[in-house]
């Protein structure tokens, strides 16, 4: 936990669901493999640059299995 009492995201691992209530796989630094948990965007405030990374890459991995 940080010094606000927040864990830090190591890594988002995938995400589910539709847009207005997508849900992200989030691996916990610190913290093993079975601690992660699925998390709403809106409890994940100060991750926006890691979000925004895995977001971009999922995207993109997306539009290649359609081709």
């Amino acid at each position: 936990a940080t010094d606000s009492g927040e864990y830090e995201v190591e890594k988002i691992l995938t995400r589910r669901g539709e847009a207005h209530q997508r849900q992200y796989l989030i691996k916990w630094k610190n913290f093993p493999m079975e601690d992660c948990s699925w998390e709403v965007e809106s409890n994940l405030k100060n991750s926006k640059r890691i979000l925004a990374a895995f977001n971009n890459k999922y995207e993109i991995e997306q539009q290649r299995r359609l081709l």
